[in-house]
């Protein structure tokens, strides 16, 4: 499973079996959408980028976090102190999105707010970071 690629041991969830697809789709489309909400508040338009690889790991992290926020999915470790978790996957979660947001190429390249004509038309047929 590709979450296991990014987030390794610290995917811990009993309450989630990987083998109920309709499941996982749903937290990690919940978590994609809180992604781009995350995007959004930076100042950031998801549309603009070049490519959604780099968001992958953002994704993963904020779909762990959303359970460390519910309490579930903590790893023996931090079972006696679950916000401490909390706060560490909070941390690691931001770090990943500021490096997906600084090493993603952009289509608005000085930040301006607008994209020329042909910056636009080569986005044409591109994958873009929305629902």
């Amino acid at each position: 499973h590709e979450l296991r690629q990014y987030l390794g041991d610290m995917l811990v969830s009993p309450e989630l079996d990987p083998r109920e697809g309709s499941q996982w789709l749903y937290e990690i489309a919940t978590a994609t959408e809180r992604v781009r909400r995350d995007v959004l508040a930076r100042g950031y338009r998801p549309s603009r980028f070049r490519g959604h690889d780099a968001f992958r790991e953002p994704v993963a992290f904020r779909l762990l976090l959303e359970w460390a926020e519910r309490g579930e999915s903590v790893p023996a470790v931090w079972q006696q102190d679950p916000r401490a978790w909390l706060e560490e996957t909070r941390e690691k979660y931001h770090a990943v999105l500021t490096s997906a947001l600084q090493t993603t190429r952009n289509y608005d390249a000085d930040e301006s707010g607008s994209v020329s004509k042909p910056v636009a038309a080569a986005k044409l047929g591109f994958a873009r970071l929305v629902r």
